[in-house]
């Protein structure tokens, strides 16, 4: 399996999740630590943005 090389940029989220990739969780990586509060806050952030970046 190829890795992709990440390179820090500005995107917002529609073009993060819009451009196509599909995003894995690589083997090696430890559990999620996160309730659902967590998750629940994050939602929440992420549906009261307006063209903003995250």
């Amino acid at each position: 399996m190829a890795f992709m090389v990440m390179e820090p940029t500005n995107q917002t989220f529609q073009e993060l999740i819009g451009n196509g990739v599909k995003y894995q969780v690589p083997r090696f990586q430890r559990d999620y630590a996160w309730d659902r509060e967590q998750w629940e806050d994050l939602w929440s952030d992420i549906e009261t943005i307006n063209d903003e970046q995250y």
